[in-house]
């Protein structure tokens, strides 16, 4: 990729490098055009402020393309810059009201901010223009549902009778299998009982629900009596810890641990918020941390971030990640508890610690503060909002936040916050920093960020921070990330495998489906050398049942609707290829004839008729958005029908699931490392089912390559001149010139 051609250089060197190459092109729209291209080459690096540079450097020397102005609001939603994303969204859409990126980045940014009405409104008119369109779809059902929850809460926050969903949960009823071998408690958590604990989770095994629940009903009642502001005092010659996010990077967790011992009555800690989100081991960090509170209750401490709110978890990950290996009851749980974590730390009276940062009112006091209500979803404004979402800035006073919530504030703020409240300085976390700290405002204002290689693309070191009782002066640990396993092991699903959710979400996979992948990473071949796990790309494709033999004809509309083209009624495709000639029953013996009839209904799709791919080539045309119809024989007996097309048919392939050797390196544009490239196999779906199918890619061929003949049976079916030579060796390669369903992708 194009970032490791300029490793090691600064992003201000690199944009330079990236603005003297194209210096020579004279034609201005020209020239913004290929630094775009360039642009998109570091966003698909996730060199983030990389691309944003560039983008903005693109739209300096041509501010009337709706494109530029989407892709870099992308950017800035990857980079969680809410505000700034929603400002170019708007300004897309402002050039170009029919640019439905716009309005799907726009939503995201109101969703993030809270402001679901809003996001509701654009979801609504993505889903009514994409009417076959899954993603729009979901995330509209999502976004309404959240409405409706929080809605809901706010009905029932002034009855008294309102109920924990502690209450429904019955410890005595969950049986402990005599096959569970992980560590149990009885009453309270023991020291033994954590260490083994952390064994497990590294051991990619859980934690059995009776315990994760014990642990859950116990902290719940453990912060609900904690006030909204904890003080904290450290004995003269004691040593405390300060930590910033850690996203759900258990290992990196696990490492600070290693690197300063583990929490103990003499080694407290202070964990200033993000705990989990974006890291694949959010549920493993969790509970360690709940677990070590509960062990230590007066010598760990533990502060609310922005992302322990309902909507970020749904947003990036966590709440998946919860049901994916407990219960959709338990997601909800950790929302009630989260809402009863403390808002900020004062350490001995005189080092203020919150997740985010200072205030858009001056005067504000630590008494104000502890008497704000935390208990709810943080709002878009207020004391709450600033303590989770504000920045620090370099220049003096305020500024609007590039994160749409909260503000940026100067030094001087900060001087006139700890002059106040006779503070020596305040501590926050809330961004990646290169060292995993910074130090702001002539040492008054600390960040600290402890999650390293955040997301597993940013190269930035972790920090903690160490204070002692009798002498506050901050001292700093930085440390580089460790090596984690690709993905925990999900209810026994794959070893390691990574889900690139880059189209859409992954289709929900079918039990069978689930077996059929845990068979296919278990059947690669043991000796292949350097085996990095598997990764596997996927779109989201509603399956549409066929009627009679009618499966290629299913699958062209299968085909515009992964595109999020307007639909067709299946009976007006049958009459157009009756028309032209090519059926009298829905059956298709003929590549070019079905590419006649998807292009004549869609003329924005593009398809070829190509032969067969071979492996790699399969994978690099699904990396590059395109789609492949696949003739194949289901019998092997070197027929397409024995009866009425029953055992031939049309598969839509849209996506593939292989071993790599280096996982680190897959991208969705990379060329993949393959240990054995026979065991890759497709995900398909066809008209004959509603399951997503996984086949192996090779044996598809084999299949496609046995349609030699005809059936005799097929006698009144239209059948080309050329026999079967029209299905043998070919397939569709389909592109679309105007996709839409891609939101999360970049043009």
């Amino acid at each position: 990729m194009y970032r490791k051609c300029v490793a090691g250089m600064t992003s201000e060197h690199v944009v330079s490098t990236v603005l003297e190459n194209v210096d020579g092109i004279t034609n201005l729209a020209q020239r913004a055009l290929k630094i775009k291209d360039e642009a998109n080459q570091f966003f698909h690096d996730q060199a983030y402020d990389v691309a944003i540079e560039l983008y903005t450097k693109a739209i300096e020397l041509d501010d009337q393309q709706a494109l530029f102005y989407g892709n870099r609001s992308m950017a800035y939603l990857k980079k969680e810059l809410y505000g700034s994303a929603l400002e170019d969204a708007n300004m897309a859409l402002k050039l170009d009201p029919g640019y439905l990126k716009g309005y799907y980045r726009r939503a995201t940014a109101y969703m993030a901010l809270g402001k679901l009405k809003l996001a509701l409104k654009d979801y609504d008119m993505l889903r009514k223009a994409l009417p076959n369109n899954a993603d729009a779809k979901q995330k509209y059902d999502e976004c309404q549902k959240l409405m409706r929850k929080l809605a809901f809460e706010k009905a029932i926050s002034v009855d008294h009778d309102k109920r924990s969903i502690g209450d429904y949960i019955n410890i005595d009823t969950m049986e402990v299998e005599a096959t569970y071998d992980g560590p149990v408690f009885e009453n309270d958590i023991t020291l033994e009982f954590m260490k083994q604990m952390i064994e497990t989770f590294k051991a990619e095994k859980k934690l059995h629900r009776k315990y994760a629940y014990k642990i859950l009903l116990a902290i719940r009642r453990m912060f609900g009596e904690l006030p909204t502001l904890v003080e904290i005092t450290v004995p003269p010659g004691k040593k405390f810890t300060i930590c910033g996010d850690i996203h759900g990077q258990f290992y990196d967790l696990c490492n600070v641990f290693d690197l300063n011992g583990l929490p103990s009555e003499t080694n407290p800690y202070l964990f200033n918020g993000d705990f989990v989100d974006r890291g694949s081991f959010s549920v493993e960090t969790i509970f360690t941390l709940f677990g070590f509170k509960l062990l230590y209750p007066e010598h760990f401490f533990m502060s609310r971030g922005n992302h322990e709110s309902d909507v970020m978890n749904k947003m990036y990950g966590f709440e998946g990640e919860v049901k994916s290996k407990y219960t959709s009851q338990m997601a909800d749980f950790f929302t009630e508890i989260f809402d009863y974590l403390p808002l900020c730390h004062l350490i001995n009276n005189k080092i203020f610690v919150c997740h985010g940062g200072l205030f858009k009112d001056d005067d504000i006091t630590l008494s104000d503060i502890k008497k704000t209500n935390r208990v709810r979803q943080p709002p878009d404004d207020g004391i709450m909002c600033d303590l989770l979402w504000s920045d620090p800035q370099d220049m003096n006073g305020r500024s609007a936040s590039k994160r749409g919530v909260g503000c940026q504030f100067g030094p001087d703020v900060t001087h006139k916050f700890c002059e106040t409240n006779a503070l020596d300085y305040v501590v926050r976390s809330h961004e990646v920093k290169p060292e995993g700290y910074e130090v702001h405002h002539d040492g008054k204002c600390i960040t600290v960020f402890s999650a390293p290689n955040y997301c597993d693309t940013m190269g930035n070191k972790g920090a903690f921070i160490t204070i002692r009782g009798d002498n506050l002066t901050p001292r700093f640990t930085s440390f580089t990330a460790v090596d984690h396993p690709s993905v925990s092991k999900a209810d026994g699903i794959c070893e390691q495998f990574i889900w690139f959710h880059i189209m859409t979400l992954l289709p929900t996979l079918s039990p069978l489906a689930q077996r059929r992948i845990l068979s296919v990473l278990n059947d690669c071949p043991e000796n292949v050398e350097n085996r990095g796990g598997a990764v596997a790309f996927v779109r989201n494709v509603e399956p549409i049942l066929q009627n009679g033999p009618q499966c290629g004809l299913v699958a062209i509309q299968m085909v515009a609707q992964a595109y999020g083209l307007p639909t067709r009624n299946i009976d007006e495709i049958f009459q157009l290829a009756k028309q032209k000639g090519y059926t009298n029953y829905g059956e298709m013996f003929s590549a070019d004839w079905l590419a006649d009839i998807a292009t004549s209904l869609w003329p924005m799709l593009n398809i070829v008729v190509e032969n067969v791919p071979s492996t790699a080539e399969m994978e690099q045309l699904i990396q590059e958005n395109a789609l492949l119809l696949m003739p194949y024989d289901c019998d092997k007996n070197h027929q397409p029908s024995n009866r009425r097309g029953h055992n031939a048919h049309w598969c839509l392939i849209i996506g593939f699931l292989c071993p790599v050797k280096e996982l680190e390196t897959v991208t969705w544009n990379a060329t993949i490392a393959h240990t054995c490239s026979k065991v890759t196999h497709v995900f398909c779906i066809h008209g004959k089912s509603r399951h997503l199918a996984v086949w192996n890619y090779s044996q598809l061929i084999a299949s496609n390559f046995n349609l030699r003949e005809a059936s005799n049976k097929l006698i009144d079916y239209v059948i080309p001149s050329s026999d079967l030579s029209t299905l043998r060796n070919l397939c569709l390669v389909v592109r679309c010139h105007h996709s839409i369903t891609a939101f999360n992708a970049i043009s």
